[in-house]
């Protein structure tokens, strides 16, 4: 800490605006920067955030008790497109002052780094987080504008993986500053594991899980029909599903007349997530893209196999040998043969490398942080 900062906290300190969906704790890119956020050095580095929704649960809480603050926004849509401008407008007036405005929205980029760096010197970060700009083909028409927009007003390209990187900003150069974890906490998962089966009447039961959004790219849908197949002849087999949105009520409903009452449990989100891996024997990923997918990292940490959408989860997710890649065009019943091969796998797990430990990650953020503000 500087000998300015010891007289006057803060004086010197790097004030860094995050540009957020939601503070959804299940939420893909929520974690990713309060991950960053818990480690970073409080005395040299400021968080604050903006936000269009909170969600049920949510990180506000944490996010002040750390020190920052958290402004919401408007939700994000067109039919709120004047109150959100009104509201950049007005917070550029009266709140902007910030060495880094870093936005993780591909579609609201162009509209903060025009308001809110219009008359400073703040740094626009644009970080990418996804290989596909939406589910819809609407969507992906207009985004393809808005993302043009704020590519051209960005001073800093970052991506989580080179296929998020490539996707955003084709052939420009840009950093990778990826997905981090508290690696602790995930490796310690299994102490858990007697507590959570009792809770919801788990034991002798081999559980798959997945953790993430309610979204059609998470291909929800996919997993039941899996599940389908795999209760047929195993009646013991349990499917855990951990997230919240959208199409939550769908899948429900979906579980109810596929008749996967008895084998498909919604369990309820949480802060501690990482709790729910400890009782987990195999995760499945097998969504339709992903920007990176940090949830197979965290799963691998804890010592739990991973069977993941070939060509669609990024390849540098592989950090063990408990990681497969499997085509979804392979179809639901080689899903389920793979799956079942390791419901009597006693291979040990091997760590290939600790790059996406938040010890390291959370480094590598602040030099580039200190990097683009030279």
């Amino acid at each position: 800490m500087g000998f300015l900062n010891i007289i006057f906290p803060g004086v010197n300190m790097i004030r860094v605006l995050h540009i957020l969906p939601t503070l959804n704790v299940c939420g893909g890119i929520e974690n990713f920067v309060m991950n960053y956020y818990r480690a970073i050095n409080k005395d040299e580095f400021q968080f604050d955030f903006i936000v269009h929704e909170l969600g049920h649960e949510n990180f506000k809480k944490e996010i002040e008790n750390l020190g920052g603050k958290v402004f919401l926004f408007p939700q994000f849509s067109f039919s709120n497109f004047k109150e959100i401008l009104k509201a950049i407008k007005k917070f550029s007036l009266y709140d902007c002052n910030y060495d880094i405005v870093h936005c993780h929205m591909i579609n609201a980029a162009v509209f903060y780094f025009f308001y809110l760096c219009r008359y400073t010197k703040t740094i626009k970060v644009f970080h990418s987080h996804q290989t596909v700009s939406s589910d819809r083909f609407f969507n992906r028409i207009r985004n393809y504008l808005l993302v043009k927009g704020g590519k051209a007003l960005a001073d800093e390209y970052w991506a989580v993986s080179n296929d998020a990187g490539k996707f955003l900003f084709g052939s420009n150069t840009f950093r990778i500053v990826g997905n981090a974890i508290n690696v602790n906490k995930f490796q310690k998962s299994k102490l858990y594991r007697k507590k959570i089966q009792a809770d919801y009447g788990l034991e002798n039961k081999f559980i798959i899980g997945h953790v993430g959004r309610f979204a059609p790219i998470k291909n929800h849908k996919f997993l039941l029909q899996v599940m389908k197949y795999i209760v047929k002849d195993n009646n013991d087999v349990v499917l855990c599903l951990v997230g919240a949105g959208e199409l939550k009520s769908d899948i429900q409903k979906a579980i109810h007349a596929m008749n996967l009452n008895n084998n498909v449990y919604l369990l309820p989100i949480c802060k501690d997530v990482y709790k729910y891996y400890g009782v987990f024997d195999v995760l499945l990923l097998p969504s339709l893209y992903e920007g990176f997918g940090l949830v197979t990292i965290e799963a691998q940490y804890a010592g739990v196999h991973v069977i993941a959408s070939k060509g669609r989860v990024p390849a540098e997710t592989q950090i063990s040998n408990y990681i497969e890649f499997l085509p979804l065009e392979a179809g639901e019943k080689v899903w389920k043969e793979h799956i079942m091969r390791y419901l009597h796998n006693n291979e040990d797990l091997t760590l290939f490398n600790n790059q996406y430990d938040i010890a390291y990650g959370v480094k590598h953020l602040e030099q580039s942080y200190n990097e683009i503000l030279r």
